[in-house]
């Protein structure tokens, strides 16, 4: 008898144990293209994980950890569900309704930059892709310029040729948010000696570049 009785105190100690999410919001419930919602999360004890099943800003894939207790801002292109999950079982989802669903095309970028002297490359300006033009993930990036270049967006580092797209696999992330864009190496060099003339003294503007964003748009 004293045995059994044990062996449901071990039982009710290890489930009050366990990880529990408390609780798990978002606010708003609904918004337009591009909104902002606030997600609230508190967990028992422990950490968990983020996900979503669209693309939003900042990225949820992959999932992204989260401690026990806090809140983060998301922007929305589309209706998009949030889910909280536990390491060892357990989530909850909060679904956010997006009544007008953003756009979707591409997207030109113009940067201009600053050659400050014919011994290093170019520094460029940053650009956005907002999110009512270019909902979806990212498919290519396609750039004028006469010289290879760097870009970089969503933590990723990405190649594009002269002239030309991406060299190589395209990282899965969204077409929308920040981008910034380099021209390393002997190639930058060159780029800001044309720039800066034949004397290489002083500074002078960058060439121009223009990068048209292409996402992958549903159907």
């Amino acid at each position: 008898m004293r045995k059994l009785i044990y062996v449901a105190l071990l039982a009710v100690v290890s489930f009050g144990c366990e990880p529990q999410i408390k609780s798990f919001t978002v606010q708003p419930s609904s918004t337009s293209c591009g909104g902002s919602v606030t997600l609230n999360w508190r967990i028992s004890v422990g950490v968990g994980e983020m996900s979503a099943d669209q693309p939003v800003i900042p990225s949820l894939n992959p999932p992204q950890p989260v401690n026990n207790q806090g809140s983060r801002v998301e922007q929305v292109s589309k209706t998009t569900t949030f889910k909280l999950s536990l390491p060892y079982g357990g989530e909850q989802t909060v679904t956010v309704i997006v009544n007008q669903p953003c756009t979707c095309g591409n997207d030109v970028l113009t940067f201009t930059g600053t050659c400050f002297s014919a011994n290093q490359g170019p520094t460029y300006n940053t650009q956005t892709a907002p999110f009512n033009l270019v909902a979806g993930n990212l498919q290519n990036l396609l750039s004028d310029a006469d010289f290879p270049i760097t870009v970089s967006h969503a933590g990723a580092s990405i190649p594009v040729g002269a002239g030309g797209g991406v060299i190589g696999p395209v990282p899965v992330v969204p077409a929308v948010g920040d981008y910034t864009i380099s021209v390393p190496g002997a190639v930058g060099q060159k780029v800001c000696a044309d720039a800066t003339g034949p004397l290489g003294g002083g500074q002078a503007p960058a060439p121009v570049v223009h990068l048209t964003v292409v996402p992958q748009c549903p159907p």
